[in-house]
């Protein structure tokens, strides 16, 4: 069975961060990932879409893309902008 792709542009607005959230526990799911390590990942996008939100602001496109590549599962965010890294312990 074909894993299906999903492809999302939105906005850092709370109701589209929570859609693509749903997008991204949606494709982990169908993938078969352990529920607990699919709410691991969800929650952590999540924290870094309201880190850029904060610095951006709302306005800003983000695409999401949940894909697989030479076997391997991913999920890949971007936003034009300067350099920032939203997991970094430095602000």
């Amino acid at each position: 069975m074909k894993k299906k792709e999903v492809g999302y542009n939105f906005f850092l607005e709370a109701e589209q961060i929570d859609t693509a959230s749903e997008k991204i526990i949606d494709y982990l799911t169908e993938i078969g990932l352990e529920h607990k390590e699919a709410l691991r990942i969800q929650f952590s996008i999540e924290d870094i879409l309201l880190k850029w939100q904060n610095r951006f602001g709302k306005m800003s496109n983000v695409q999401l893309s949940c894909y697989s590549r030479l076997g391997q599962q991913m999920i890949t965010l971007k936003l034009d902008g300067d350099p920032y890294d939203p997991i970094s312990k430095d602000d």
